[in-house]
């Protein structure tokens, strides 16, 4: 056996999403990227249960943050037919648009911030 630490990898531009993410999507994020990707699989069944249990937020946030995540278009969610769960997929294409959204919106920002140099 080896004593080293298990790993997930994950996508540099995910990792640069997840600090711009609102809490509860960026909990669901993490737990759905543990699932998925610390296991090499594209998508998995995960119960609304499984989400709360894992995120310590309550079913309505774990709802909530879920719809949000998939109203960004960064998490999608099919019905699997499995004890009434839903298979859950990272985005990977929206999550590079959503990090380039972001970096573009706060250069403008930064930009419009600095002081006039006369």
């Amino acid at each position: 056996m080896s004593d080293q630490p298990g790993y997930t990898r994950v996508p540099n531009s995910l990792l640069e999403l997840l600090p711009t993410l609102p809490d509860a999507e960026c909990r669901i994020m993490l737990v759905i990227i543990r699932k998925t990707t610390g296991w090499q699989k594209v998508c998995d069944v995960i119960s609304l249960s499984q989400l709360t249990e894992a995120t310590g937020m309550t079913r309505q946030g774990v709802i909530n943050g879920v719809a949000s995540a998939i109203k960004r278009g960064i998490l999608k969610r099919d019905p699997s037919g499995h004890n009434n769960g839903f298979c859950y997929e990272i985005v990977v294409d929206q999550v590079v648009n959503e990090v380039d959204h972001f970096k573009q919106s706060t250069k403008e920002t930064s930009q419009r911030s600095r002081p006039l140099v006369v």
